[in-house]
């Protein structure tokens, strides 16, 4: 059985007691879906490193990980304790292996940030700085080139989904492939328009996601205010809608059917959803 190919940006190689494992953001993963974000693989199997195309090939028991270093996460480590960072930086040694070249490089990369942004003072009293080595400078250059196309892709992806929110009024239009914790939302709103990241918000009872954003419209104080309940199985209600939204357009890019509000949207089709009614109080 062929083992599905997936590509991540903004990635992380971590290592603890010799066991490996990646974090990133995937095109597509055949579990998770387009656009998700990977926090831990399964173990890895093998490796490979492709030397003239700067790419780590990261492969484990269903999955092989395409890795270009240029699309490295360019703040490393920040979930990981400066003691373990200073470490890891004796990773790079003679013989060291790809994977222990990146993480320990990676490493150093994370400790300067922190000394730059004054983190971590009384650890890094202890830590012995060094010049950087061509494989560090290499690293540094390749990251910068990836983040300005990474930018530039983001630009071009904005720019696109206002161009669909925009054949509609005063309208909110999310291409769906995240239910359960959101994907960009682009907004027209009168002659406004903007681009919303999901936020996503863990309660005790029921998990949200929600979109806001406030702006100055014809000299009044106006704001985009989105938010649902993602029930599971597909399904997701709305328990929020600001009165200047008239419409959702949603188009399901997901690999099934979804159900939003009650109206069901097949794979690949587009639905136009009005607000629900508020219920009026009588006499």
């Amino acid at each position: 059985m062929e083992k599905a190919t997936v590509n991540l940006t903004n990635w992380q190689l971590y290592v603890y007691k010799d066991r490996y494992s990646l974090a990133g953001q995937c095109d597509y993963h055949p579990v998770l879906g387009k656009n998700s974000y990977v926090a831990q693989t399964t173990s890895l199997v093998h490796y490979d490193y492709d030397e003239a195309k700067k790419v780590l090939l990261y492969e484990t028991e269903n999955t092989l990980y395409l890795c270009p270093l240029k699309y490295l996460s360019p703040y490393p480590y920040r979930n990981v304790i400066a003691e373990y960072k200073m470490e890891l930086t004796r990773l790079y040694c003679d013989g060291a292996t790809i994977l222990d070249k990146i993480i320990s490089t990676m490493a150093r990369i994370s400790i300067g940030l922190d000394i730059e942004e004054g983190w971590h003072k009384e650890e890094y009293k202890k830590f012995e700085s060094c010049k950087k080595n061509v494989f560090m400078q290499d690293l540094e250059y390749l990251i910068a080139q990836g983040q300005e196309e990474l930018k530039e892709r983001e630009k071009q992806r904005h720019e696109q989904l206002i161009a669909e929110a925009k054949k509609y009024e005063d309208c909110i239009y999310i291409e769906i492939a995240q239910l359960e914790h959101g994907d960009l939302l682009a907004y027209h709103i009168g002659p406004r328009t903007g681009v919303l990241k999901p936020h996503f918000h863990s309660g005790m009872f029921q998990d949200s996601v929600y979109y806001v954003e406030e702006f100055e419209l014809n000299g009044k104080h106006e704001y985009v205010d989105f938010r649902y309940f993602p029930r599971g199985f597909g399904l997701a209600d709305t328990y929020r809608w600001s009165d200047n939204i008239k419409q959702a357009v949603l188009k399901n890019g997901t690999e099934g059917a979804i159900c939003f509000n009650d109206v069901k949207i097949m794979m690949g089709e587009t639905a136009v959803l009005k607000p629900k009614p508020k219920n009026i109080p009588v006499g």
